[in-house]
């Protein structure tokens, strides 16, 4: 059941994500930009970062240890650098592309990762745990465990659907 859950949670991330990154590339560019990695309304990085943000402060309340901003922040701030870099060295390598580039900004690595893009991912996760996380959770928490089972097996054939469909067409499949 519980691994449903975060099918669920992740699902609704990458979703979220994915109106985030589209909405602000769209406004930054004056021209619609579906972003992401896959053809239908999803990034799997802003999935990844939130469930794995979620599972470190359920780890927190396990062993009863405070949870302040502060700390929420450095390790959003520190986990976006590496799932960015890691994530986008792994597309670039695999597909040969690259899905976003950071060159123009100061303090980059690589174009893959930068000091400014990771401050705002820290400020990112101190909203996904204050207030995303609670309502999307809440929503979650509040189906029957029939509806959840039923939802991620959903998620996971629509996600497979189009995982399959987007690597086929970049690898001319």
């Amino acid at each position: 059941m519980w691994i449903s859950r975060y099918i669920c949670l992740f699902m609704i991330y990458g979703i979220l994500g994915w109106i985030y990154e589209s909405t602000f590339c769209t406004i930054k560019t004056q021209k619609w930009e579906n972003r992401g990695f896959l053809y239908g309304p999803f990034c799997p990085i802003y999935g990844v970062g939130a469930v794995l943000a979620s599972l470190i402060v359920s780890a927190y309340r396990f062993y009863d240890l405070p949870i302040v901003g502060w700390k929420i922040f450095f390790i959003s701030f520190f986990g976006s650098m590496m799932l960015e870099y890691v994530t986008s060295w792994g597309l670039e390598k695999l597909f040969h592309a690259i899905w976003w580039d950071y060159s123009h900004l100061p303090l980059n690595l690589n174009g893959r990762i930068s000091l400014f893009t990771s401050i705002g991912f820290g400020f990112g996760g101190l909203l996904i745990v204050y207030i995303i996380a609670p309502f999307a959770e809440g929503i979650v928490d509040s189906m029957s465990s029939i509806w959840i089972e039923f939802l991620a097996l959903f998620f996971i054939m629509l996600f497979t659907i189009d995982m399959t469909l987007t690597v086929s067409a970049l690898t001319r499949f």
